[in-house]
């Protein structure tokens, strides 16, 4: 085992975006077939909205407990339990029967896979300085997206040939490996300081008080939007108009190239000009974009259209992260950055209640435009933020004489 532990040449930053590569994947080849393996359980296309909405519900209780947890438990013990949990749970999703079955086994799902990607993200952010954080959020999400080109493209016709179940099990062997790996490499991580007033209420309290951190939370809230329309209400819409799981993987796949192609090069201006141009200019593409759908609402055209906004999509995600790291110290990241990723998981609360609800007294074409208008209302948000993470660096957070900066994680 010394001998593999050897063998493994990444460390620090780029092996837990590794580690995180492989647990996505596992999340990404079900996801052309997750909406319609819930389908099979409920009534209609409205009520796997409403299930989507009770798993962001648990997603955001899961993100507050383990924000609790990470005060006792170190990054790395936390993410071992959570990536060998995630590997049980889908294995657990071929023995469901019923819906009641499914809510039960997704209270476990969310624990697991929010503990594993929050606590690796934390420990990327504990590896890089903050003069990089905007490069290298730029090459996570490039190998996240990665995950999400290869994985609908794998398991759309996996499914369509081995059928839903057998989707799960091959699906699980990633977040398996990932674990193996995780457990030869074990990584010493140095004991964390926890600020003495690291309490979640008072962390909510502080983060709502700057008006910079309340915009972003709304930005990130709305993205969720977009991401809810791709990911749960077009395969629906593509599976109605008859398109099979092969297809709909393939159209899924397609919707991160741009994502690729784009966000390592936006990380990495963003460091140099600031991030508000590229939220500003990357909202109002996406909701152009998806608004231009309303007018000719057919299956290849929406996936046209969408794949176009994900260019501006691309403009937002790997910088919103890095604006938030960059305005706050970070002794605050923990505790700031739990509260920040509930903006997303409330989103992905709200997005499906709104538009299943939308879906039940109307159709996919209102649906799709409600969505359009939300990402337009983010485009606002962005341009009302003052970015001061340039100047928070120059004012504050310089060592005291003497000192020397040291890495919370190492090798």
């Amino acid at each position: 085992m010394f001998a593999l532990k050897r063998s493994l040449p990444l460390k620090g930053a780029p092996f837990y975006i590794m580690l995180m590569l492989l647990i996505v994947l596992s999340l990404t080849i079900v996801a052309p077939i997750f909406p319609l393996f819930m389908r099979q359980f409920v009534k209609n296309d409205a009520f796997v909205g409403y299930i989507f909405s009770y798993n962001a519900v648990l997603l955001v209780i899961a993100t507050f407990i383990v924000n609790i947890l990470l005060r006792s438990i170190r990054k790395v013990a936390l993410l071992k339990i959570c990536i060998f949990g995630y590997f049980l749970t889908f294995l657990g999703f071929p023995l469901v029967q019923n819906v009641w079955q499914l809510l039960i086994l997704s209270i476990f799902r969310m624990f697991f896979s929010t503990g594993a990607l929050a606590t690796a993200t934390l420990l990327i952010r504990d590896s890089v300085k903050k003069a990089g954080i905007g490069a290298m959020e730029g090459l996570y999400f490039m190998f996240m997206n990665t995950a999400w080109l290869i994985g609908p493209v794998i398991g759309g016709p996996f499914a369509e040939n081995f059928g839903y179940n057998w989707t799960f099990v091959f699906a699980s062997v990633f977040s398996l490996i990932a674990f193996v790996i995780l457990m030869v490499r074990n990584p010493y991580e140095l004991p964390m300081q926890l600020n003495e007033h690291d309490h979640t209420f008072q962390n909510i309290k502080e983060y709502f008080k700057q008006k910079t951190l309340v915009l972003l939370y709304l930005m990130s809230f709305g993205l969720a939007f977009f991401w809810s329309l791709v990911y749960t209400y077009l395969p629906l819409f593509l599976k109605e108009q008859g398109f099979s799981s092969s297809l709909i993987g393939y159209a899924i796949a397609l919707f991160v190239v741009p994502l690729i192609m784009l966000e390592p090069t936006v990380g990495r201006f963003a460091d140099r000009f600031g991030s508000k141009i590229f939220l500003v200019f990357g909202f109002i593409v996406t909701g152009v974009f998806l608004g231009l759908s309303f007018f000719h609402f057919s299956p290849v055209f929406v996936v046209g259209i969408l794949l176009a906004g994900c260019f501006g999509a691309a403009c937002v995600e790997p910088v919103r992260e890095a604006c938030l790291f960059k305005g706050i110290k970070h002794a605050d990241t923990t505790r700031f950055y739990t509260v920040y990723s509930t903006a997303f998981e409330l989103g992905s609360l709200v997005a499906p209640l709104f538009f299943s609800s939308i879906l039940l007294s109307s159709s996919f074409q209102w649906t799709f435009f409600s969505g359009a208008v939300i990402l337009l209302a983010c485009a606002v948000c962005a341009a009302l933020m003052r970015e001061k993470g340039q100047d928070h660096e120059k004012k504050v957070y310089y060592p005291a004489p003497g000192t020397k900066t040291v890495s919370l994680v190492s090798d």
